[in-house]
Formats: structure tokens, sequence, C-alpha cells
């Protein structure tokens, strides 16, 4: 007979997130991936620009700290953060917990705070992320009732691999970079009209491109925009480097965060000359370039693997219904 292993429980003090634990909230994100390498860099400029652009989709934070003997707060060892756009059913949960501190009951306390916190926002189903390396994670949501239902990908173009073919516009399409003070419209039109049907995708704002626009590492000169024969938007390609992320990291990366072609444009090849433009522009600066994907996108994936993306790390949605229960 196998014994139970019951977790060991020591006393935490949690308390919500202010804008003061940016810090401290980094440096535990830090040591964790210097325990276990999953390629996930933060840093204080980052997580700031996390907090106050559109995409933090009313993040609500919670923090976890050891509770020393005398009652005084120790050492930062957990966080919580769970996402929920008005916009969408579901809600986001991330869970980070030091590794020394694992298998004493925080895990169980977090998420079932994850839990109350998604349908007290009337949620319909709680997901979360980890790392394919993360089997014990995945292991206990499932004993909660979570199922696998998708994969991301982040893919890279290694150093080694260089760049051969050059960007060829299908005929009656043009490319330029993005110009402030007169493209926001045209970026949201391009990011929408491509995601409309993607998946977890919301309709964004033009406040909320020029939010994006105004971030630390957004860049004019990496942002393309194509436009058909007519003048109508047709797709982008938004590219970025994150200096202080790249220290962190201690490699030189440049992130393809955006690819899309509006559905009236697809099948011209305009998809693979923005790819390209967007990695001759990174290569430039950086010789390491990647991306993420939907493991479901059978359009995508064999796009990006054609010009030289080959899989680099995964993660797993781990999916729970609330509305059955």
């Amino acid at each position: 007979m196998t014994a139970t292993i019951e977790p060991i429980t020591i006393p935490f003090i949690l308390r919500p997130f202010t804008l003061a634990d940016i810090p401290v909230a980094v440096a535990l994100h830090q040591e964790v991936e210097a325990r276990e390498p999953v390629g996930e860099h933060h840093t204080v400029m980052e997580y700031t620009d996390w907090l106050n652009g559109p995409f933090s989709n009313g993040a609500v934070i919670t923090l976890a700290f050891v509770a020393n003997p005398d009652g005084s707060v120790g050492k930062l060892v957990g966080e919580l953060v769970v996402e929920k756009d008005e916009r969408n059913e579901f809600a986001w949960a991330e869970m980070t917990i030091h590794p020394d501190y694992r298998l004493r009951g925080l895990g169980r306390t977090f998420y079932d705070r994850a839990l109350a916190d998604a349908r007290r926002r009337g949620a319909g189903e709680l997901r979360l992320g980890p790392d394919q390396k993360h089997t014990l994670m995945i292991d206990f949501l499932k004993r909660r009732g979570h199922e696998p239902e998708r994969y991301f990908w982040e893919m890279r173009r290694a150093a080694d691999t260089p760049v051969t073919e050059q960007a060829q516009l299908p005929p009656g399409f043009t490319v330029r970079t993005f110009v402030r003070g007169q493209d926001e419209q045209a970026f949201m039109q391009a990011r929408n009209g491509s995601f409309a049907e993607h998946f977890g995708s919301v309709q964004r704002t033009v406040d909320e491109m020029i939010a994006i626009t105004n971030l630390s590492e957004f860049d004019p000169a990496g942002l393309f925009l194509a436009f058909a024969a007519n003048g109508e938007v047709a797709g982008l390609c938004w590219t970025t480097i994150d200096p202080d992320a790249n220290a962190a990291r201690g490699e030189e990366v440049g992130w393809v965060n955006t690819l899309g072609v509006v559905p009236a444009y697809q099948r011209h090849g305009l998809g693979r000359a923005l790819l390209l433009l967007g990695v001759q522009h990174l290569r430039q600066h950086v010789p390491i370039v990647e991306l993420g994907v939907e493991g479901k996108n059978a359009k995508a994936l064999p796009l990006y693997e054609s010009v030289g993306f080959v899989r680099h790390k995964g993660n797993v949605n781990m999916r729970k219904m609330l509305n059955d229960e």
C-alpha cells in the first residue's frame, strides 16, 4: 500500500499587492526562474508596464509572505494573479510559489482564492497555463477538475539560422512602419480584424492601442502595417526588443508580438512577407527572434517552421468549467 503524503502546513501572511511590492515580486520571479529555468524573465520595467498597460485585464494580485515566529512579515514566497477581462467569459490565474515553500498548503490556499475570485467576477470557467515541464502543477490542476484544452508554443529562430529569404509583397499591397499620431486607428483595425475569431481575443479600443504605443519597449520602426490597393488595412507585424528583459535573461532576443492578416486578404502570401520583414528588422539589432503561437493554429505553425522557427517551450491551457457546479 502506498502512503498518502499530506502537505506540511506552515503559517503564511497573505495581503493584497501594492505598487511598492514590484521589486520584491520581480525578485521572487527571478529566483524561481534561476532554480527552475523555463525562459520566464521579469524586470521591474516589464512588471510596471504590464500593470499600467491595457493587458493587465483587471488583475487582482495576492502576495504570500512567511510568518516569522514573532508574527512579523518574512520573505515573499508566493504570488497569485487572477485576471478577468469583462469582455471575456473566463478568468486566468497564475500561481508562483518559491520551490522551498511548496507542499505546505499555499498552493491550495492560492487556488481556492483564484476559484472564488473567478466566481465573484462572473467567470464561466477558470484557466491556468502552466509550463509543460511543470508536471506537478498540471497534476495538481487535474485533481481539481481542470482538463488540458489547448497548447501554446514559444518558437525560436536561433542566431545560427541566417536570413536568406527576402520579403516579397504580393501584388497590390504596400507596407510601411507606424507613425505616431496618425496610425493608431489603423493599428487597431489591423489587430482587431486579424484576431476577431482568435482564441481568447477581445476587440481592442483606440485608447488601448495608444497605451500600447506608450509602452517603454514600443518602437514605431518595429510595427509594420500592410494596406491593400483600395487603402484598407490588410495586416500587421509588431515587433519589440526589451533591453531590460534581455539583460535579465543574459541573451539578446527580439520578439514578434503580433502577426496577423485580415481574413479578406489571407492566402496571398502577405503573412509570410510581414513575418520576414519583422525578422529582418529584429535581426539588425539582435541575433535571436522569438514568437508565440497557439498549438491548434494549423495555418501559423507551418508558416513559422518554414522560415526557420522551431518549438522552444510550451504551455498547456488547463480549463475548469464553473457553470456546471
